[in-house]
């Protein structure tokens, strides 16, 4: 199951919002933003929706309604398959079950009485608690008995002795315990295989402890000694891992998941969910936790569109807001780190700093042009100003000493008067050189006005194209080149073409120049070489 598109009316937070082209490839849906922008509101929608087919419709205007007496509309759509009561599997943000206590009458009596995962209803909204481990507990039991004992009254499982019987049991915990191991090395979780033959000979006794765990030289440590990430991790993980089966074609939803949760850890354990759910279902969480959001990233880069993203930061929803996913390039990431860092967020490095002609700082504009061409491929590289050509090695300097670990280096323009030894003598010294002479030169290239024309829908295109290569052509600088181009498409009855030339090359001409384009390989060879990708 796999939503395509959700509508929402007076619903919460939201006035009237539209979450729409949700691509049907999409595994992992990740909501970003800060604290009180609608994420949780998001959620109460899907668990107020998947009420419908469960045939339990909460009735509590006072929670749902944004204006009391309108109503609410919570209209979702799906890619495929028809909505059931296994359409939505919701986790709240609030998940503390402390301990496992099992209860004096042992396992088999309660889990004899246990209703089908679908029914069952831990919460009302996502403002309460949503204690799941002792109740997937008695649930991996139930089912691990009844598999044994229907294979000990089967006859062709009669012959089997205890232990090899024994050894289908664990078979069924050995994946969890798998990714458990590889969340914490020091770990494990214990076989359960004796806990459901006791359950189901009705040997369990009450000072049992259920859940335990080998931690270094600690042995059988109980669920309750456990710290609050190690509960918080296992928790989410034993959920899914129990209730897969029975949601096989579902929505998951989880908000926060990284509660407790130190950065790394946050990161494993989202790979780990990502891959615990099958290619017929998806994963929505709602975040604004670091370590979520750059393992999405890794994520993104892996699996590509399997992962998007919805940015509500910044969002008015007093008013009607549509929401489409968000293009993951640098400037997005750059606004959640800040999100999840506040004044902090200044202090993440990418991976590689290029620094270019231009005033010192972010504001240059041949750095916002090189951020807006190379982001959506590049988001872990960050192109920053450093004055001028013969300040770029004293710049460079400065910022390798505050940048530990990234990789930084010099791009410059092409003057009239660079021979090939100055070229060759500034790359030995880590400043890379254009080949077509300055940044204009690549945002005026003939393939990148013609998209221009194509995108502003410019009639005949072949014609109009060769009359702005004339323009650029005819002037002595190339500087001189951007107004004449941007005021020429102004006559032809174009709006929305920038303010300034410089404006007009920024935040027109550079977002059009894609891979594939000869002039973005171009660019690319020199900068990163033509084999380089980011990572």
């Amino acid at each position: 199951m796999k939503i395509e598109s959700i509508h929402l009316q007076n619903f919460k937070r939201f006035t009237d919002l539209k979450i729409e082209n949700i691509p049907p490839t999409a595994k992992l849906v990740v909501l970003l933003g800060p604290n009180g922008c609608g994420k949780s509101s998001l959620f109460d929608a899907f668990h107020y929706k998947s009420s419908e087919y469960t045939g339990g419709r909460p009735d509590n205007p006072d929670y749902y309604e944004k204006v009391r007496g309108k109503g609410v509309h919570c209209g979702i759509t799906f890619h495929d398959g028809v909505a059931s009561e296994k359409s939505f599997y919701i986790r709240t943000a609030y998940r503390n079950q402390p301990q496992v206590i099992i209860p004096e009458a042992g396992l088999q009596q309660v889990t004899q009485e246990m209703q089908p995962s679908t029914m069952e209803r831990r919460f009302n909204t996502m403002i309460e608690n949503d204690a799941a481990v002792l109740r997937n507990f008695q649930r991996l039991t139930t089912n691990a008995s009844r598999e044994l004992l229907k294979q000990t009254t089967d006859k062709e499982n009669r012959s089997k002795n205890v232990g090899q019987l024994q050894d289908e049991i664990s078979g069924m915990f050995t994946e969890i315990q798998e990714a458990m191991s590889r969340l914490f090395t020091d770990l494990v979780l214990n076989d359960l295989t004796d806990l459901v033959l006791n359950a189901l000979d009705d040997h369990l006794e009450s000072e049992s402890k259920g859940l335990t765990f080998n931690k270094g030289t600690s042995k059988d440590l109980p669920y309750g000694n456990l710290s609050g990430g190690e509960k918080a991790a296992f928790d989410l993980l034993f959920d899914i891992f129990i209730k897969r089966e029975e949601y096989d074609d579902t929505v998951f939803c989880i908000d926060e998941p990284e509660a407790h949760m130190n950065p790394r850890l946050q990161g494993k354990l989202l790979e780990e969910l990502f891959h615990f759910v099958n290619d017929k279902s998806q994963l929505w969480i709602a975040t604004h936790a670091i370590g979520m959001m750059r393992q999405a990233l890794q994520l993104r880069k892996q699996y590509g569109d399997q992962v998007i993203f919805f940015d509500f930061s910044n969002q008015d929803f007093d008013g009607p807001v549509p929401i489409e996913p968000a293009d993951p390039n640098r400037r997005f990431w750059e606004q959640t780190h800040e999100i999840a860092l506040e004044d902090l967020a200044a202090l993440v490095v990418p991976d590689q700093i290029v620094v270019c002609e231009g005033k010192h700082g972010d504001e240059g504009f041949d750095a916002e042009c090189y951020n807006r061409i190379f982001s959506e491929e590049f988001p872990n590289t960050k192109f920053v100003s450093g004055g001028g050509k013969r300040e770029l090695q004293n710049y460079i300097s400065v910022v390798e000493a505050v940048t530990k670990g990234a990789n930084v280096f010099g791009l410059r323009d092409l003057d009239g008067e660079t021979s090939p030894t100055d070229v060759a003598r500034s790359e030995q010294q880590g400043v890379k050189v254009l080949k077509r002479g300055k940044i204009e030169d690549y945002l005026l290239a003939d393939d990148v006005l013609h998209e221009l024309c194509q995108d502003k829908e410019l009639e005949p295109c072949q014609e109009k194209v060769a009359e702005l290569i004339a323009l650029r052509d005819g002037v002595a600088d190339i500087k001189a080149a951007p107004n004449q181009i941007r005021r020429k498409v102004i006559d032809w009855g174009v709006s929305g073409v920038g303010e300034t030339p410089q404006g007009f090359l920024r935040d027109i001409l550079a977002p059009l120049i894609k891979p594939g384009m000869s002039t973005y390989d171009d660019l690319k060879e020199i900068i990163f070489g033509s084999d380089a990708a980011d990572t």
